[in-house]
């Protein structure tokens, strides 16, 4: 209910399906609002919901949950969302691509890449070393979000496709774009920056 209360408050549709939850199943929601930093969901709002707020008056300048949300929070709402979009998306990105490169791609086929920018790249050392690089950044996407991350992965990104675009110049040719699909990955990254300074305020 008080979940539902939010949504109405920051102007959201009801939601399509309710849960009854046992209260352990409850208490890890509010716990992880509390890891995300949110605002309305997190461990003191878990503990005034089961010790109860309301005296034998009601403050005459009390709000319902449905009324209580501003603009401003709601605001907030939508740029959360968004960030955590972008984030999760950045974060599928490295791991995929270094799930794929390392599992599924051949292998074969990546060495000869590596090689053909310098001789001394085309081994698995490399190879697998790229490929935790990539796993490493997308953990970090996931679990320690940072605005020097986002700028790391930013100057990863950046080195990758000026190598590509001197390298294997065809990339840029290619109808499914592996190499022009880069620049709207580094403005999410330049985004995602961004959105870290206004979080940590």
């Amino acid at each position: 209910e008080y979940l539902s209360a939010l949504r109405k408050g920051m102007g959201f549709r009801a939601a399509p399906l309710r849960l009854r939850l046992p209260r352990w199943c409850a208490r890890l929601v509010f716990q992880a609002g509390e890891a995300v930093g949110a605002r309305f969901v997190n461990r003191q709002t878990w503990t005034l919901l089961q010790a109860g707020t309301r005296g034998k008056d009601l403050h005459p300048e009390a709000l319902p949950y449905e009324r209580m949300a501003s603009e401003r929070d709601r605001r907030m709402v939508r740029e959360t969302q968004l960030y955590w979009f972008a984030r999760l998306g950045v974060a599928f990105l490295w791991l995929w691509t270094a799930a794929a490169t390392f599992f599924i791609w051949p292998k074969a086929d990546t060495l000869a890449w590596l090689a053909s920018v310098s001789p001394a790249l085309g081994t698995m050392l490399v190879l697998s070393a790229s490929c935790l690089l990539d796993a490493s950044l997308g953990l970090f996407s996931l679990f320690r979000p940072s605005k020097r991350l986002w700028q790391a992965e930013f100057l990863v990104t950046a080195f990758y496709t000026v190598v590509l675009a001197v390298c294997l110049p065809w990339t840029w040719g290619h109808p499914l774009g592996p190499l022009t699909k880069n620049l709207p990955v580094l403005a999410t990254m330049l985004y995602l920056a961004m959105q870290e300074t206004r979080r940590a305020k």
